[in-house]
């Protein structure tokens, strides 16, 4: 990027894309060191691996027999393909069933 973004207050000069939203990459914090900052409860906390959710939306509707389900969470991980940095981000899910 031509300059380094803000995000969680925190700075950073790399975002990547995942399937379900953008994530910014971060080296100067540890994966459970920014999940309790941002509120965001573990799943998986190892020294190999760190996963960790925080649902800020989650909502099903349905309407003429078809259910929209949404569902919007803050994610904190770790990630193989960037060794020693921490990802963070939002996720988004839609489901129509």
């Amino acid at each position: 990027m031509p300059a380094p973004l803000r995000v969680f207050g925190r700075e950073t000069a790399s975002v990547v894309l995942t399937a379900t939203g953008p994530m910014a990459v971060f080296d100067d914090v540890s994966a459970p060191d920014l999940a309790r900052a941002l509120g965001v409860a573990a799943q998986i906390s190892t020294p190999e691996k760190f996963l960790g959710e925080k649902i800020i939306l989650e909502s099903s509707e349905e309407a003429d027999g078809v259910t929209f389900s949404t569902r919007i969470a803050v994610n904190v991980s770790t990630v193989d393909s960037h060794p020693g940095k921490v990802l963070a981000g939002c996720s988004y899910a839609l489901d129509v069933k």
